[in-house]
């Protein structure tokens, strides 16, 4: 190499280092210096994947993917294979932006294949961490677990205390949306762990927090959820939309879970503002149904299995369907329940088995068969008992009660309700005051289960 190119490759390993942790107005005049200089192949390919960085950061998704076109051409004439291999995975990740599911798997499965071909394990482990992401949104959580601990074993061998802490906080994730949530657990108490020993940038830290925030909500701890949010919400400060927007919806459903509808409206306005016209994202369509913002009559529209299949992912279509059954027609809403109950089975998604059994029992006791109701009520609060739940948890219970109710199963009933009062009473007991009262009291699902217990306890 001439002294023009060795100086190229120095700039071009500097900026590859700061491109995800720098502040954009100190990386962006080196991203477009890199640019400007190319004079061959294997530097515009990298040049490329500067600039494609620059825009995903600046929130412009079709100008970055143009430039990931164009670099890829270079670097596949240059020969380049580890550049051509990040090349690869922002596409999967521009692809995945844009809900093209499929394509984004297809393009982090090639990235890493050409990793682990040309020996670059340790950086083919950290992309797993993403494949798995893909491979959980597409349903295939058995798949998405086996990579994602493939990925948390090798990085815990190299000792990569940040990038292990991203796998480990992905399979925690993984092992709630299994329905094991004390392996889940286990998992993210190893996570915090290898935390304290990592050094992660704005951006990162910012991923981390959303992991473990939503984690939280998931499990039902909402004091560490509180915790959470409070610790980082100063960092939302630093990082771009583009990669801060799904931390501010956990943050915002996080206020809806907690009562606090004061706050949550004006989070939501500002999520819509920063957005603006980029894709709608699953979390804040989940969101608005979960409380009830947008209503599942206007969800649905009048194609209502076009309005499920348009949620990115096959978590998402199920949570989606599982909270909006009841504005269904009951007969369509048993079909679709069944057949979700059926791929959750098979898919490895018990952690979704309560919140369906549960639609189910209301979308069985509207068509009038009740004592089939009450069947799909105790294989909720049975899946509840031993998976957790992926839908918010006193929605299982009160959907089951009242299919319990009609079908005169009083001691069923009582056992039900007295389980769902605990957990509020748990839940409230460990929140700090600013916000106990509202969970309780403005959180309508909460409110009506509590109200349910009050009327059978006054019932003689």
């Amino acid at each position: 190499l001439g002294r023009f190119d060795e100086a190229f490759e120095r700039r071009f390993a500097g900026a590859d280092d700061m491109s995800l942790t720098a502040p954009l107005d100190i990386y962006k005049p080196i991203a477009l210096a890199l640019d400007a200089q190319a004079r061959n192949e294997r530097q515009r390919g990298r040049a490329a994947l500067g600039m494609a960085h620059l825009l995903i950061n600046q929130g412009a998704m079709v100008e970055a993917e143009q430039r990931l076109t164009q670099g890829l051409a270079s670097a596949r004439a240059a020969g380049d294979s580890e550049i051509e291999a990040e090349l690869l995975f922002g596409e999967g990740y521009i692809h995945h932006w844009n809900r093209r599911l499929d394509a984004s798997f297809r393009c982090r499965e090639a990235a890493i294949a050409i990793l682990d071909e040309i020996g670059r394990l340790d950086r083919a482990a950290a992309m797993r961490r993403s494949l798995a992401d893909s491979l959980g949104k597409l349903g295939r959580v058995r798949e998405a677990t086996r990579a994602i601990e493939s990925a948390a074993r090798h990085l815990l061998s190299i000792k990569a205390p940040d990038l292990a802490t991203f796998a480990l906080d992905m399979l925690a994730a993984l092992r709630l949306h299994a329905g094991e949530p004390e392996a889940a657990a286990e998992a993210m108490k190893l996570a915090f762990a290898i935390g304290e020993d990592a050094s992660f940038s704005e951006v990162h830290h910012c991923l981390v927090c959303e992991d473990r925030l939503n984690f939280a909500i998931d499990c039902g701890d909402y004091a560490a959820a509180i915790r959470i949010w409070q610790d980082a919400a100063p960092l939302l400060r630093g990082v771009s939309m583009a990669r801060s927007s799904s931390f501010r919806i956990a943050g915002a459903t996080l206020m809806f879970d907690l009562g606090r509808l004061d706050l949550l409206r004006p989070m939501l306005d500002q999520i819509e503002t920063l957005l603006g016209a980029r894709p709608r994202l699953e979390a804040l369509t989940l969101l608005e149904l979960r409380a009830g913002i947008r209503t599942a009559a206007d969800f649905f529209g009048k194609r209502p299995r076009e309005a499920i299949k348009a949620i990115p992912g096959v978590p998402g279509q199920t949570l989606a369907l599982a909270y909006c059954a009841d504005a269904l027609p009951h007969r369509k809403a048993m079909v679709w329940l069944g057949e979700s109950i059926a791929h959750a089975e098979l898919a490895g998604m018990r952690g979704y088995l309560a919140g369906l059994h549960a639609a189910q029992a209301g979308a069985l006791l509207g068509a009038g068969h009740i004592a089939a109701a009450a069947d799909a009520a105790h294989r909720a609060l049975d899946a509840l008992e031993h998976h957790g739940s992926m839908l918010y948890r006193p929605l299982v219970w009160l959907r089951s009660a009242r299919a319990l109710r009609a079908a005169g199963e009083g001691i069923a009933l009582q056992a039900c309700l007295d389980g769902g009062e605990r957990w509020l009473d748990t839940v409230a007991a460990s929140l700090p005051d600013v916000y106990r009262h509202s969970f309780m009291e403005r959180n309508v699902m909460n409110q009506q289960l509590r109200a349910m217990a009050a009327q059978k306890r006054a019932t003689p």
